[in-house]
């Protein structure tokens, strides 16, 4: 049996509910009239914390969801209960998109919020398009909460597409390097939150731009070290997933004996493509001449599916262990 990770205890105490007021009315928009969904189960940090308790502390109507996540259920959801502020991850909100027949239901969405994942630009102006919105950011970790968002309770909040947004109020983030010096804009570094006099480091890499909004570049631990170059692999994926034949992909970095590390994708073919080396040259050609030769995938591997959590990331430990366990394999004698 594959020996899975303990799960990680958070100690919550009830007087951090008062931290999720700010967060309901400012970062979620949650206002009197409002009909509130959110997509994730109550048994994660979403699902029971902003999901169902920042809502509840308004008087505003809640629905939440158990059970396997079902794309055409969330869209009868939104059409009889006429929800108008829903909150999701850029997973669901693919999936939900994808349902054929999304046009017939009637949808009355006026703010949407979306954490766990990056959102890649094309689902950012795919959902512009289908709800009428902007889907606003909100960023933070299980320990410390949200940090930053792209506010949908401000009228006026101008939404940078692809960005976490700005500092919750009351909050000082900043990006910092590994001595935990602060760094100026347009530098990558960690994305830290100072708590009690000392920054902590939410586990993410991340910029922040000369207007003050903060951009997600990838999860330290999984940075491809590659010839020198750092590659973070949701940018990989962004651009492989615009090929015309890719449904979905994952990718890692492998060992390589030259440069240290190479990218891998693993790639989930949409309907009508085969697996074949001309598909593999062409998807390689197409993220090349938009990546650059450092950050293209040197391997490929075509997949049924790509494994992902019940909130839909990828578990790249999971494809890592794998890779590993599959290369020691082809080192040992037979």
């Amino acid at each position: 049996m594959e020996q899975r990770d303990p799960p990680k205890p958070v100690v919550y105490r009830h007087k951090s509910l008062v931290s999720l007021a700010p967060v309901a009315r400012f970062a979620y928009g949650v206002k009197d009239g409002d009909s509130f969904f959110c997509t994730s189960p109550v048994a994660w940090g979403h699902g029971i914390w902003g999901g169902m308790c920042a809502p509840l502390m308004f008087g505003v109507p809640t629905a939440t969801r158990s059970g396997r996540f079902d794309p055409e259920r969330v869209l009868e959801a939104l059409e009889e209960f006429k929800v108008n502020n829903i909150t999701l991850s850029p997973t669901a909100c693919k999936m939900i998109m994808s349902v054929k027949g999304f046009e017939k239901y009637d949808i009355r969405v006026q703010k949407m919020t979306y954490t766990g994942q990056h959102m890649d630009l094309e689902t950012f102006y795919e959902v512009r398009k289908k709800f009428g919105v902007d889907p606003c950011s909100l960023y933070g970790s299980t320990e410390v909460g949200v940090i930053i968002a792209n506010f949908a309770g401000f009228k006026d909040w101008k939404v940078k597409p692809g960005s976490l947004g700005k500092p919750m109020l009351g909050l000082e983030v900043a990006v910092i390097d590994e001595s935990d010096n602060v760094l100026p804009p347009n530098t990558i570094g960690y994305i830290a939150v100072k708590l009690r006099g000392k920054w902590v480091k939410v586990s993410d890499l991340g910029l922040m731009d000369e207007d003050g909004y903060f951009w997600y570049v990838c999860r330290s631990d999984d940075v491809i070290k590659s010839s020198g170059y750092r590659i973070g692999p949701e940018e990989v994926e962004a651009v492989l997933n615009r090929h015309e034949a890719v449904m979905e992909s994952a990718v890692i970095g492998v060992p390589d004996k030259t440069r240290g590390e190479v990218v891998k994708a693993f790639i989930k073919l949409k309907p009508g493509y085969e697996p074949s080396e001309k598909l593999k040259e062409s998807i390689q050609l197409f993220a090349k001449e938009r990546l650059g030769k450092h950050a293209y995938p040197r391997e490929i591997e075509f997949v049924d599916e790509i494994p992902k959590t019940m909130d839909g990331k990828i578990k790249r430990k999971e494809l890592k262990l794998r890779e590993l366990r599959l290369r020691d394999l082809m080192r040992s004698p037979s």
